[in-house]
């Protein structure tokens, strides 16, 4: 069973900074897709440094089961992320623990285990296995494997 909290960004320099990761989504390259057509971008460097800066704005941490909305100063070291585009429908199994779906791109109605609809210029905490219904482009925040 998934706990699922949403938050919305809601600082102007949040939202500026979701927006210049949508605009260099075109110019991201594929780094793999799965079986079901589902594909993750390789990472680029400048818009590595924008996410790092919206996950700052964000306040992003995740310890143990609880969401915690930090008081950082500088992008978490213990939180990676990667960018998707979830074109089928895909249960997620984090190995890591809870982490944060960030929708970049929403194409029709997106759901995170058919209840919590998706929205641009919002983000989700989930923790446990749940099922993501696209079809989107989204930042996965999840914290990194020791």
């Amino acid at each position: 069973m998934s706990n699922i909290r949403d938050f919305n960004i809601e600082s102007q320099t949040g939202k500026d900074l979701l927006k210049q990761i949508r605009e260099g989504l075109p110019s991201m390259k594929l780094r793999s897709a799965d079986n079901r057509g589902n594909r993750e971008y390789e990472k680029v460097k400048s818009l590595d440094a924008i996410v790092k800066r919206l996950l700052e704005e964000l306040k992003l941490g995740v310890r143990g089961d609880d969401v915690q909305i930090c008081t950082i100063t500088h992008y978490p070291q213990h939180l990676g992320y990667t960018v998707w585009q979830i074109s089928n429908g895909i249960t997620i199994r984090n190995t890591t623990g809870p982490g944060y779906l960030i929708p970049i791109n929403i194409k029709g109605n997106a759901h995170l285990n058919s209840e919590e609809t998706l929205r641009y210029g919002c983000y989700s905490y989930y923790n446990g296995v749940t099922d993501l219904t696209p079809e989107l482009d989204c930042i996965f925040v999840v914290q990194k494997t020791k």
